[in-house]
């Protein structure tokens, strides 16, 4: 949907005048808007019913919190954009009068009629009870009313300002406007109706096929005109039978169709409208419904005034200012040969065409595909009601058209304070305007405020912040330094300790070797002691087998006896020693332990 937004916008500032640029601008503000307000309504859709499949969700919305209002109206709202409805219509005779015929024949014929199906879709579909059959609920009757009324609007304001335009696009671009007023009032019954409206929802698809054709035809044949004269202007045209008799011919066909005349396409789709609020007055014994089929009438006839207008302006009368350049080619009749026999064999087949638009388009929704059926064969279409219908209006709208020109409505134009610009869109946006300025923006500058004193506040309080990062930093810092220090003196104390360690294994290493010495001095002094003590033994065995040998005298036992005399340097020796051997041992014994 909103692709085909941006891709219709090049095709309406083709020219890329001031002109061109105001209506693509007027179309591309209103489509987006349109476009984020449906997008609104399908994202409240989800949240209430977690799905935004196009499923009967009618049981959802009526069990939840949210009132229905709030999501059906945001996405008929912005189908209603693209569709032109009344008062969102202002982009389309804008849009129309600057675009090449082509893009006029797309917009008119395909574009708008994506949002008027996107509307039946919402309403015979999403707002649809899930089993898919039974009577419309009191909010799908509520908003049909309100949509049929709408319609009607759009209708017959359509018709009234196309009545009063000059130039020949203007005046196609409103009827536009006003022949989605047809569909939409046949959707507005489909919804009131519910599962009865089989017949209201035939009439809206099939008035949807119908106006694409010969609305399409009718541009692209107002196209060849202006390709051929260089003027839109009714004032500088006239008589162009003569010359461009097959465009006359072709556009006289569209005319009847759009008039709804029997034989030709519109006829049947504007009958089954017809007793589709026929049907809605008889189902509401509402006297405002029977105001509303004669409000219908009432459009249907000035729908054949306009045409009058616009077809006895173009081609009838006296010859144009400007003449043709030339005659209709080959291949424009052909293009618009192609128009006109789909309008005839349309308008001759009707029943053929419903049955194969009907199943598609109706399946998934409320509609009881039998009870259309049954519907359809009960409608005739060849009797003299339904030509009442038709011919009728169309009378009237012929004498409308006679009192509209000999009174100069035609030349009169209304002015600008009644224009929907004026009365709707001027007064939206200067509120728009004086709540963003007066009131948003005061509401801003409090809020800038608030921001500036938060900011003030933030600075104090990131100073403060500063502050004690820094004196954190000086304290890691100090402590950085002091522990340098202490690592410096702990590493000093240790080279100090190494050396110690290694001044005292050095002096252990002197006292064992020392210790080594003595030892061996005293295992030498136990060597000698035990030679001295085994020659002193063998003597004294040697004396003692000599005294055995021989008596003992008295000298000799005196020798033998102890006499201080008798102690020797040998023997002084020898005892020494040992006292030395006892007290070294006495040392060396006490530090081991």
């Amino acid at each position: 949907f909103e692709l085909m937004t941006f891709a219709a916008y090049p095709l309406i500032i083709h020219e890329e005048n001031d002109h061109a640029l105001f209506a693509g601008n007027t179309y591309l503000y209103l489509s987006v808007a349109g476009g984020l307000v449906l997008l609104f309504g399908i994202l409240l859709l989800v949240w209430v019913t977690g799905s935004a499949s196009i499923v009967p969700q009618l049981d959802k919305l009526l069990h939840s919190q949210l009132s229905p209002w709030l999501i059906v109206l945001p996405m008929l709202i912005g189908f209603a954009v693209k569709a032109g409805l009344v008062p969102l219509h202002i982009w389309l005779p804008q849009a129309h009068p600057v675009a090449p015929s082509p893009a006029s024949a797309l917009l008119s014929g395909l574009m708008i009629k994506t949002g008027a199906f996107g509307i039946l879709r919402v309403l015979t579909v999403t707002l649809a009870p899930e089993v898919g059959h039974g009577h419309a609920a009191p909010i799908t009757q509520q908003i049909g009313i309100g949509l049929i009324w709408v319609a009607l609007a759009t209708m017959i304001l359509g018709a009234i300002m196309a009545l009063m335009q000059d130039s020949i696009k203007k005046i196609l671009a409103y009827s536009s406007v006003s022949q989605m007023g047809y569909i939409m009032l046949a959707v507005g019954a489909a919804a009131y109706l519910g599962d009865h409206g089989g017949l209201a929802h035939s009439a809206a698809v099939y008035h949807i096929l119908n106006h694409a054709v010969f609305k399409s035809g009718l541009f692209l044949m107002i196209g060849t005109v202006y390709l051929l004269t260089h003027t839109l202007s009714l004032r500088e045209l006239g008589g162009l039978y003569r010359y461009l008799p097959f465009t006359a011919t072709t556009t006289l066909v569209a005319s009847l169709a759009v008039l709804g005349i029997p034989g030709f396409s519109g006829f049947a789709s504007k009958t089954l409208i017809h007793h589709a609020i026929v049907e809605v007055a008889h189902y509401s014994h509402s006297p405002w419904m029977l105001l509303a089929e004669k409000l219908f009438m009432f459009g249907t006839a000035l729908t054949a005034g306009y045409f009058i207008k616009l077809y006895a302006g173009v081609f009838l009368g006296k010859g144009p200012k400007k003449a043709p350049v030339s005659k209709e080619g080959p291949v424009i009749k052909a293009v618009l040969l192609i128009f006109a026999v789909l309008i005839i064999l349309v308008g001759i087949f009707p029943y053929n065409v419903m049955f194969e638009l009907v199943k598609p388009t109706a399946k998934g929704t409320i509609i009881d595909m039998q009870l259309i059926y049954e519907q359809l064969h009960h409608v005739k279409f060849w009797d003299a009601h339904a030509y009442e219908g038709v011919f009728i209006p169309a009378l009237i709208g012929i004498a409308i058209y006679f009192v509209a020109k000999y009174t100069g409505f035609f030349n009169w134009r209304s002015p600008w304070w009644l224009s929907v610009e004026a009365v709707v869109y001027r007064p939206l946006s200067r509120g728009f305007l004086t709540l963003c300025c007066r009131y948003l923006s005061g509401f801003e500058a409090g809020i800038c405020q608030a921001y500036d004193r938060s900011g003030k506040a933030s600075n104090q309080l990131v100073d403060r912040v500063r502050r004690l990062e820094d004196a954190i930093d000086g304290g890691y810092n100090a402590m950085g330094q002091a522990g340098q220090i202490l690592a410096k003196e702990a590493l000093h104390w240790e080279q100090h300790i190494d050396d110690a360690y290694n001044q005292a294994e050095h002096n252990a290493g002197k006292v064992v070797h020392g210790i080594s010495k003595v030892e061996g001095q005293i295992s030498a002094g136990y060597d000698k002691a035990g030679e001295t003590v085994g020659k002193i033994a063998a003597d004294a065995t040697q004396a003692n087998q000599e005294s055995a040998e021989e008596p003992l005298d008295e000298q000799a036992v005196q020798r033998m006896s102890w006499n201080p005399q008798s102690i020797t340097f040998n023997s002084l020796t020898v005892a020494i020693l040992l006292l030395i051997i006892l007290l070294v041992l006495y040392l060396v014994g006490a530090q081991r332990l």
